[in-house]
Formats: C-alpha cells, structure tokens, sequence
C-alpha cells in the first residue's frame, strides 16, 4: 500500500542504495493505483532518474510502465503509448522479457491499447500480463492484469472468458482490505459483465421459445442453430451473474518478487 511504499523508500534511502530506485517504481504504482497521479508520476519519475538504474533493470521496467499508466490517466495518450512501448522494449533488449516486471509493461500497453480501440492487440499484451502476473498468493498487480484482460474480452464478445476472468480477480481482490482504484473497477465491470450476460440470456430463451417452423429461416435447424452453436456464450451461468472461477487460482511465482525487483 502507499504507506508501506513511502516506508520502504525511507528505509531505502537512509540505508541501501541499491534498493533506492526499486522502492522508487514500486511505490509510483501504489500512488496510481490510489489515484494519486501526480506523486505515482514523480516517483516513477526519481527511480527512472536514479544514477544506478542502468544497473536495476526490474526498476526501469517497472516505472517506465508506471509513467505510461499515468500519462493514459491524464489524457495523453499518444504519450503513454510510446512510453509503455518503451518499457516493453526495455524488456526484450535486456533479455527480461518473462520476467514479472515485464508483466506491467504488457499490462499497461495492452491498457492503453484498450483505450485507443485497438483491441485485439490489447487482448494479446493482456493475456501475456496475466500469466508473467500470476503469483504464489494474490497480488494487486494480477488483479489489475486480470480485470483489464476481462475487459478485453468483452470488447471482443468473449463473454464466457470475460466471466471467468472477472471472477478471478474478484476473487483475489477479496484478499485485500483496500484495492486502491480496482475495487471500483472491479464492480464497473461486474455491473457490465452481468448486463452482457443477461442480454445474451433473453436473447437465446426468445430463440428457443419460437416453434422451429417460425424460426428465421437463415438460421440451421436444430438446437445448434437456434441457440447459437460455435459462439462463445454457451455454459454462461443462467442466472446472468459472472461466476468466480474457483479453478483459477494465482500460482506459478514466488512472493519474493517485489524484492528481487527492488535489488534489480
């Protein structure tokens, strides 16, 4: 959170200096995701600036990726494009591309991308934030990858995933007592997941209520034509609610992740 974040910057600086430029990114997003743009810009901002960031490459990546997502919050969203390219870009030249750092640069690129209405290459960076995000225990990171990703999703009319993945991070963001931004995310998208959802409900109970004689006729005969086969809104819960997938639970990364990228 954004005390612990201003903590570690003050041990960081009254101590080890490795440390300081890491504890620099990690705190500009605890400010983003608490809406305070200015402050998350700023030190995001003094860990890019930091003499020894050449040498913190987890460090460069992560606040370049902070900078984006905060000029895509004021507005600029040319610049935040370029700015998350970069990041990314960072990414791959160092050879550190699926590592976790990584991660938020996909994830803001794929948000602004989101944003721009480019939404299949979104989707592609956002499936890739989700997973280099996943974690041994929640993260708000991953929570934020995951909504974003089901966002994308529904953009895109996959509102079986956008479900599942919604309910995922509705999951994780049951951890946290304060989320910051996502939690008004969360519910945003949860009010426009289930209106999707029953949409698509009464348009399939309409078909299905119609005798097969007065059916369009451009439609096959059968089940299959009536309810939309090869779509990807059959298995959506009947009940129009975006159920949480207890399946789909973070693993694969170890908790010790924000350290190693503080030490870069």
């Amino acid at each position: 959170g954004v005390r612990s974040g201003r903590r570690a910057v003050e041990l960081a600086e009254g101590g080890d200096e490795e440390l300081i430029a890491g504890a620099h990114a990690i705190f500009a997003y605890a400010l983003y995701l608490h809406g305070d743009n200015e402050e998350a810009g700023a030190e995001a901002r003094a860990a890019i600036e930091r003499p020894e960031i050449v040498e913190r490459p987890h460090a460069l990546i992560y606040a370049l990726a902070c900078v984006a997502l905060v000029e895509l919050d004021q507005g600029h969203a040319q610049a935040a494009e370029a700015t998350a390219r970069r990041s990314l870009e960072a990414a791959r030249r160092l050879g550190l591309a699926a590592v976790t750092a990584a991660g938020l640069a996909r994830l803001a690129l794929g948000q602004v991308l989101l944003e721009s209405g480019d939404v299949a290459e979104a989707e592609r960076h956002l499936e890739r934030a989700e997973v280099l995000r996943r974690a041994s225990r929640p993260t708000l990171e991953h929570v934020h990858a995951l909504l974003q990703l089901a966002r994308a999703r529904l953009a895109r009319g996959r509102l079986q995933l956008a479900s599942a993945e919604l309910g995922a991070a509705l999951e994780e963001l049951d951890s946290f007592s304060d989320a910051g931004r996502l939690t008004g995310l969360a519910e945003e998208h949860e009010r426009t997941t289930d209106r999707c959802l029953r949409g698509v409900e009464r348009g399939r109970d309409r078909l299905l209520e119609q005798p097969f004689a007065e059916a369009d006729p451009q439609l096959p005969g059968g089940d299959a034509g009536h309810a939309g086969a090869g779509d990807d809104t059959r298995g959506i819960p009947r009940d129009g609610r975006a159920r949480r997938s207890p399946g789909r639970g973070p693993a694969g990364r170890d908790r010790g992740a924000g350290t190693a990228m503080a030490r870069g």
